[in-house]
């Protein structure tokens, strides 16, 4: 990507994924410079048309994910059904006590008529997503799009249009054909937690009962979700994560340096 950086951030454009099929040249990228967090979507949306139509695929931030199990364990498939499924998963607190996302979709451009439709509506997080490919595709294609239209390039604004597609029932409603069904999943209950929203509790995890064990994170039933999200959110655990990935780290650079030495 070529980046540069503004307002604490760094605003980009994809390099050498679009292609010119009239002069079969690698084309530039059209749209406008936007946050890394916003342009990852034109990249899963090139490798989400890779896939077979019910492949699962699974969208994730890196820095703050960690897998607990199979992130497709008990997810179901939907190979005889025309479209295909999507799982959004939700934050522990509705879109209106949040100056972070209401700022995002303000910044979007949607007049308070539109956002006070489903202010009241949990946050939907757009850090992890889960689904088919044909569903996949046509979510993705259809966030692009919503971007196009509004030009948001503020921080945090692909999580304004991941809410406002789905809750304004633009998602769905342009992609019947592609879109069997999409399950929302109220915090603590899903394949995935988000943990950030628990910062309001104004307690650690530990004592929430959301940590149990060294370093494990649990459903409000005790289960165990697939994936635990912003664990960097919790003191207690951003430790734990910081000191295992410096450790695996040391360990990869050591392997690594004897390899070069063995002359392999």
């Amino acid at each position: 990507a070529d980046c540069f950086k503004q307002h604490g951030g760094s605003n980009c454009q994809v390099q050498n994924l679009f292609y010119n099929t009239t002069s079969h040249q690698i084309s530039r990228d059209v749209r406008i410079h936007r946050p890394f967090a916003t342009l990852r979507f034109d990249v899963y949306w090139y490798w989400s048309t890779q896939y077979l139509p019910h492949s699962k695929i699974l969208l994730a931030d890196s820095r703050d994910v960690v897998f607990q199990a199979d992130p497709f364990r008990s997810i179901p498939s939907h190979v005889h059904s025309k479209g295909g499924a999507l799982h959004f998963y939700e934050e522990k607190m509705p879109i209106h006590t949040s100056a972070f996302n209401m700022r995002w979709l303000k910044a979007a451009g949607y007049t308070n008529a539109q956002i006070d439709a489903f202010k009241h509506k949990p946050i939907l997080c757009s850090g992890v997503t889960i689904g088919e490919q044909i569903a996949m595709e046509s979510y993705l294609r259809t966030l692009l799009l919503e971007f196009d239209a509004t030009q948001c390039v503020a921080h945090g604004c692909d999580q304004g249009l991941h809410n406002y597609i789905y809750y304004s029932g633009k998602l769905q409603q342009e992609n019947p054909a592609t879109i069997a069904n999409v399950t929302t999943y109220t915090h603590g209950t899903g394949h995935v937690i988000n943990l950030a929203g628990l910062r309001h509790e104004n307690k650690p995890l530990r004592e929430l009962g959301v940590l149990i064990e060294e370093a494990t994170v649990v459903n409000v039933d005790g289960s165990l979700p697939n994936i635990a999200h912003q664990v960097d959110r919790d003191a207690e655990l951003a430790k734990y994560f910081r000191i295992k990935y410096n450790q695996e780290a040391r360990k990869v650079e050591a392997e690594y340096r004897a390899l070069l030495q063995s002359g392999k």
